[in-house]
């Protein structure tokens, strides 16, 4: 709402965007509607199969990644109104060309073929991800950003998809080690409105076209959250690979791990 200075206001539509605070205007949806099509048209459709009834309560799937098959399967098929989170360096253009050449497609040969790819698509490929309306992740300062607009998501009644595996050699068959600072965002969370937040495991199999959504565990606001990320991470980790071990025999596709020179890179 904006008040003039003759006392009359004037009340201005705010929407979701992923890079600024709201945007005035409702991003088109043809562009994201055209780009699904062709996607079905590759990757087909997935049976989505619930193994715990959902609670009426925030909630946050994760999900491993099956390097590029999992979101995208996800936001086809998933059925359920949510936000991804997506690194924020896929949203821009500039930083989405570091990000494919850097690490998407750090083994990919030759590379200066890999790279003026990385040009010629990073332009749609951030439109596309930006349709998404995800919740950008950053690994600086901007974090609190991050979760500031995953407790307004939350609010929103809209829930929360996180692909955190690892880029590691992982000794687990259908899940690399997580990343757990996600978790931080229960906290924020409870803190911002007293709600506990449920987090979802899931799997997602590409071999069999299948998704598989298993028992929650619950944010414990009485237990160190330091002590939290280990359990609801651990807890999460066991649980996807349960649900990837209650499928028939099929073929597994994890993260590749990164080399170490890569570590350099900070996004």
């Amino acid at each position: 709402m904006i008040i003039l200075k003759n006392g009359h206001t004037i009340t201005m539509s705010r929407y979701y965007s992923p890079l600024k605070e709201y945007s005035k205007y409702k991003r088109p949806k043809l562009f994201y509607r055209f780009v699904n099509i062709f996607i079905r048209k590759v990757i087909g459709r997935s049976d989505v199969v619930w193994l715990f009834e959902k609670f009426d309560e925030p909630s946050v799937y994760v999900c491993n990644h099956t390097r590029t098959y999992a979101p995208l399967a996800m936001e086809l098929n998933f059925g359920v109104k949510t936000r991804p989170w997506v690194n924020a360096y896929m949203l821009t253009y500039r930083n989405c060309v570091k990000l494919l050449y850097h690490k998407i497609a750090f083994d990919l040969k030759p590379r200066f073929l890999i790279k003026t790819l990385a040009y010629i698509l990073s332009p749609l490929i951030a439109l596309y991800f930006r349709s998404l309306e995800p919740i950008p992740v950053y690994h600086d300062k901007r974090l609190k950003t991050t979760f500031l607009k995953t407790s307004q998501t939350l609010e929103e009644g809209i829930d929360i998809i996180i692909y955190p595996e690892k880029n590691i050699v992982s000794p687990n068959k259908f899940v690399n080690d997580m990343q757990t600072g996600f978790v931080n965002l229960a906290r924020h969370y409870y803190d911002s409105t007293g709600r506990l937040v449920n987090f979802y495991p899931v799997y997602c199999c590409k071999d069999l076209k299948k998704i598989l959504v298993g028992k929650p565990i619950q944010y414990d606001p009485e237990i160190n959250i330091k002590e939290q990320r280990e359990i609801i991470g651990n807890y999460l980790t066991d649980a996807i690979n349960d649900l990837g071990a209650s499928l028939p025999e099929h073929k597994v596709y994890l993260n590749k791990a990164y080399p170490p020179e890569i570590n350099r890179y900070n996004f």
